[in-house]
């Protein structure tokens, strides 16, 4: 069973800036619409802490820098007077939905390792290494999902029985010029993964990475090499496993879940045209 997961957030999100210089882009709101009622803005980070909560992860290892460090920490911490503000001036709702994310960052762990230097998702994964116990999972903090049911606790479940060594959510796109790609033989349901391309020159639809993963501790050793180049990414990681003959496997999303781009302005703002229902 997978119980802990790494989330990359010490970018400094310079395509959504100057808005990521003043609010760490994890913490972007996403509406969200609560049984065709009313709608109200979450952030992203904390409907990312959620999904995983109720998907069994209790620990968390949130990669930062110094600045965003002092912002989310801030906001993670649980502060019950401004709980109490929303409750006197009639805010039920949005009271509501805090006390139940309170409740969660009281049951679950969270721990905060700084990456100096910005030198790419692979590196901040990679500063996990010595506090990760067994297989985890990656979450960018920065990409979620969202559909009728947890898509987090099917990727676990599936990573189990399928007994990969690392497992990626994927969903087909018109536009794959702008994410990372799996390739492979597949079915309905998987793709067994022989190739991953970033950014890919072609405009026919194609299964793009979502920025989530179940994994091996194997990856570290994978990254052994990797770390000591400067600036790489995960998927330079995850494709160097795959030349080494691990298992890797991408699941698709489920039809109909929606896909949560914050890093681009015209993916974020996309979601703002048809707010999420959740919960």
């Amino acid at each position: 069973m997978i119980r802990e997961a790494v989330i990359p957030a010490a970018g400094y999100g310079t395509r959504v800036s100057p808005a990521s210089r003043a609010v760490p882009k994890e913490l972007f709101p996403i509406p969200i619409r609560i049984g065709y009622r009313k709608l109200y803005l979450v952030p992203a980070l904390q409907i990312i802490l959620q999904q995983l909560y109720e998907a069994g992860i209790d620990t968390f290892y949130i990669i930062v820098n110094h600045y965003k460090k002092t912002i989310i920490e801030g906001y993670l911490r649980p502060d019950y007077n401004y709980l109490y503000t929303l409750i006197g001036n009639g805010k039920l709702g949005e009271a509501s939905l805090l006390n139940k994310f309170y409740g969660i960052l009281d049951r679950i762990r969270i721990n905060y390792i700084i990456q100096e230097r910005p030198l790419g998702v692979g590196d901040a994964v990679y500063r996990s290494r010595d506090y990760v116990e067994g297989q985890f999972m990656i979450h960018m903090g920065d990409d979620l999902i969202i559909s009728s049911h947890n898509e987090y606790a099917r990727m676990i479940k599936e990573h189990t029985r399928l007994e990969s060594d690392a497992t990626i959510l994927v969903q087909m796109v018109d536009n794959p010029r702008q994410y990372g790609i799996v390739e492979g033989d597949g079915d309905d349901n998987y793709i067994w993964v022989n190739k991953i391309i970033e950014k890919p020159d072609v405009d026919t639809p194609k299964y793009a990475i979502i920025g989530v993963y179940c994994i091996k501790p194997v990856i570290f050793e994978v990254m052994e090499s990797l770390s000591k180049r400067g600036e790489w990414e995960l998927t330079d990681a995850v494709q160097e496993m795959i030349d080494q003959g691990y298992k890797v496997v991408a699941i698709k999303a489920s039809p109909g879940a929606t896909r949560i781009d914050i890093g681009r302005p015209e993916t974020y703002l996309e979601v703002f045209r048809k707010p999420i229902e959740l919960w």
